[in-house]
């Protein structure tokens, strides 16, 4: 069953801009702000959305990743990290035995995961281009 709370006149501060408007919690989250005609939409609507996405992580993160973990290893799958940046991702991605490491964006990521024994593998536009289109490591980098 969904809770759901709306408060009037609410004042709400996102990247350091306060924001008043009607705002709508639902089962603890905050999933609208209607700032009126004035506002810019757009960029709000992104803002809450980042935030329920935060809050929703903090929420079930942790239980959702090791009910992956455990239906993967019951299945036998084969299981891959996404974009490790850190040591501690690399070695979280090794202790739930993911074998493949896909596009580490990070040098010291990438040797994290080499050293655990993960293999790496990155994108073709990466080598093509002579590097990530997001300022990510280059995957030439990583081939040295």
């Amino acid at each position: 069953m969904t809770s759901r709370t709306i408060f009037a006149n609410a004042k709400v501060i996102l990247q350091d801009e306060l924001i008043t408007g009607m705002v709508t919690i639902s089962d603890g989250l905050i999933t609208r702000i209607d700032t009126g005609p004035t506002s810019a939409a757009d960029t709000i609507d992104f803002e809450i959305h980042a935030l329920c996405l935060t809050q929703l992580r903090a929420r079930l993160g942790d239980r959702h990743e090791r009910a992956t973990v455990a239906g993967a290893q019951r299945y036998g799958a084969t299981l891959a990290s996404h974009d490790d940046a850190t040591i501690g991702q690399a070695q979280a991605s090794a202790a739930h035995g993911a074998s493949v490491a896909e596009c580490p964006t990070t040098l010291e990521a990438a040797t994290a995961c080499r050293d655990r024994e993960i293999w790496i593998i990155m994108g073709a536009p990466n080598l093509v281009w002579g590097g990530s289109p997001s300022g990510n490591v280059a995957a030439r980098d990583l081939a040295q």
